[in-house]
C-alpha cells in the first residue's frame, strides 16, 4: 500500500469519531455547567430547617455596683445551656436551664448565693422571617444568711430575621415569694415586677456576630417592713465567635445598668456593670448563623440581674 493510500485509509478511519464529536459539541454547550448554573439553582431552593439543636456554655463575669458612696462587686460563675425540640416544621420546644455562685465583697451587706432555674418556650418560628412564642421560668435563690426566694416568670417574646440581621425581644412578669429565717421564725413575703429585653445580630460571617441589646425593668418590694420601687435601663454589646471545624465557641458580654431606688422620703441612684467571658459548646456541625436561626438561641448568654435582682426585691425584715 502506497503511503498516499494508507493516509486515505487513516482518514476514513477517523470520519465517524470526528463527525460525532462534531454533532455532540454544540449539544454539549447548552448544557449547564455543573456547580455553577446547577449550584446556584440549588442554593436558590436550599432552606433553613427548624431542626434539634443544644448548647452548653460555662462563664465567669464581673459584676459591680455603685449605690451612693457604696461600691459593690462580686465574682460570679455560671453553667447554661438550652434544648430545642422541634414539633412539626414550624412548633418548636426549647428548654433551658442555668446555674450560678456568686461571691460578694467583703464589704457587701449581701452575702453570697448561689440560684438555679428552669425555664421553656414554646414558640412558632420561620427561619427565615421570625419567631412568636411564650416564655416561662422558675427560679431559686438562696443566700447564706439564710434567706431564699422563689422567682417565677412568663411573657410573649417575638423573633424577626433580616438578611444577616436577628431581632429578638422579649417581656415578662416576675413574682417574688420571699422566706427568711429571722431569728429561728420564718417571715414570709412576696414582691412583683416587670421586664422589657431587646437584641440585634449581625453575622459578618456565618461563624462571627456582633450585636447590642437593651432593657427596662421595674421592681416593685413586698416587704412591709420597707416601701420601695426600683427601676433601671440596661444597655450591652454582645459578640460570639466560633472556631472553624470545631464546637467551641466563645462568647462576651459587656453590660451597663442606670437605676433609681423611689423611696417615700426620696430616691437613690445606682449604677452597675458587667464584663462577662463564656465557651460554649455548640451540638453538631452548623455555623452560628444556623444555630441562631434553627436551633438553640433562645438564651444565648446568662441573665443580668441587678444584685439578685435588687436582694430578691424585699430586703429582709428582722
Amino acid at each position: 500500500m502506497s503511503a498516499r493510500s494508507y493516509l486515505y485509509v487513516l482518514l476514513l478511519a477517523g470520519i465517524l469519531p470526528a463527525h460525532a464529536y462534531a454533532q455532540d459539541a454544540p449539544a454539549k454547550q447548552i448544557l449547564p455547567k455543573k456547580g455553577v448554573e446547577q449550584g446556584k439553582e440549588t442554593a436558590k431552593v436550599k432552606k433553613i430547617e427548624q431542626n434539634f439543636d443544644w448548647y452548653v456554655m460555662t462563664s465567669g463575669s464581673r459584676d459591680g455596683h455603685s449605690v451612693s458612696s457604696t461600691d459593690l462587686y462580686r465574682t460570679r460563675y455560671a453553667v447554661n445551656g438550652a434544648a430545642v425540640f422541634p414539633l412539626g416544621e414550624r412548633w418548636a420546644v426549647e428548654v433551658d436551664a442555668e446555674l450560678d455562685e456568686a461571691a460578694y465583697n467583703s464589704g457587701s451587706d449581701i452575702p453570697n448565693g448561689m440560684s438555679g432555674n428552669i425555664g421553656g418556650n414554646v414558640f412558632w418560628r420561620d427561619p427565615e422571617r421570625g419567631l412568636i412564642g411564650l416564655n416561662t421560668e422558675i427560679a431559686r435563690i438562696y443566700f447564706t444568711d439564710g434567706f431564699e426566694t422563689m422567682r417565677y416568670s412568663a411573657g410573649p417574646e417575638f423573633g424577626y430575621y433580616l438578611d444577616r440581621h436577628s431581632f429578638l425581644a422579649r417581656a415578662s412578669y416576675h413574682y417574688w415569694a420571699n422566706t427568711y429565717d429571722n431569728g429561728g421564725t420564718d417571715i414570709s413575703y412576696s414582691g412583683r415586677g416587670i421586664e422589657f429585653n431587646g437584641s440585634w445580630n449581625y453575622f459578618i460571617t456565618d461563624n462571627f456576630s456582633t450585636g447590642l441589646n437593651a432593657g427596662y425593668k421595674k421592681l416593685i418590694n413586698g416587704n412591709p417592713y420597707i416601701e420601695f420601687t426600683y427601676e433601671s435601663y440596661l444597655a450591652g454589646v454582645m459578640s460570639e465567635y466560633k472556631f472553624d471545624s470545631s464546637p467551641f465557641s466563645l462568647f462576651l458580654q459587656g453590660v451597663y445598668e442606670k437605676g433609681s431606688f423611689a423611696f417615700p422620703a426620696g430616691s437613690l441612684d445606682v449604677n452597675g456593670y458587667r464584663v462577662l467571658l463564656g465557651l460554649k459548646y455548640n451540638f453538631g456541625d452548623k455555623s452560628l448563623f444556623q444555630h441562631n436561626r434553627s436551633g438553640a438561641s433562645m438564651r444565648g448568654c446568662p441573665d443580668f440581674h441587678f444584685l439578685d435582682d435588687v436582694y430578691a426585691v424585699t430586703l429582709p425584715a428582722g
